[in-house]
């Protein structure tokens, strides 16, 4: 029973993340990403990039942190050195004290079409990155958001007793809408990374 209900709580908890990673991303300065050629993503090096960013998970991203970009009470973003092939400038967010997050926009469009068939490709290169690394993916539909069909689709680590591995980033590919009603269709790319000490 106290299994079950750690598993109900964990999952109302990432929901909760996936709001927080959906409002950072929409609040913070950048640049959108300016993809012009979808036949070719994933970009050479995406996955080469995602697993820079994990190593330095552990690391809180200090090695990558840039300039930062605001700090309030309890959040801090800074810009990352570290860029995604594709993505537009991606930022790293350190939430009261808490947690330390990579986060970036993969794609942006009026064609949701377009952009569903752009978070299907991320899912599936993260899908043929991660797997190797003992990682599991697991789709699910978006309630709260805007976008009729919105999806994320996140990546967690398996232990050898098949539990959770909470020591490891959890990486979340995630297709939306920016408002309401529709205008634009989004993918990001969040990697949630250890608690800060």
């Amino acid at each position: 029973m106290r299994y079950y209900l750690l598993m109900i709580i964990g999952v109302f908890g990432l929901a909760h993340l996936d709001e927080a990673v959906a409002q950072t991303i929409k609040k913070a300065p950048r640049k959108e990403a300016a993809i012009t050629k979808p036949d070719l993503i994933p970009s050479p090096g995406f996955c080469n990039a995602v697993n820079a960013v994990m190593r330095d998970a552990p690391n809180k991203y200090k090695n990558i942190s840039g300039k930062q970009i605001s700090a309030a009470f309890d959040q801090v973003l800074w810009q990352s050195k570290l860029r995604i092939p594709g993505a537009d400038t991606p930022i790293i967010e350190f939430g009261a004290g808490l947690w330390t997050d990579f986060l970036c926009r993969l794609y942006i469009s009026a064609d949701r079409a377009a952009a569903f068939d752009i978070y299907g490709k991320y899912k599936d290169a993260l899908t043929s990155c991660l797997t190797q690394r003992g990682y599991m993916g697991e789709e699910s539909d978006q309630h709260r958001f805007w976008t009729v069909g919105g999806r994320s689709y996140r990546f967690r680590a398996i232990t050898d007793d098949y539990a959770w591995d909470t020591s490891v980033p959890i990486i979340t590919i995630r297709y939306d809408s920016t408002d309401y009603p529709p205008k634009k269709y989004y993918v990001d790319l969040a990697i949630w990374g250890l608690e800060r000490n």
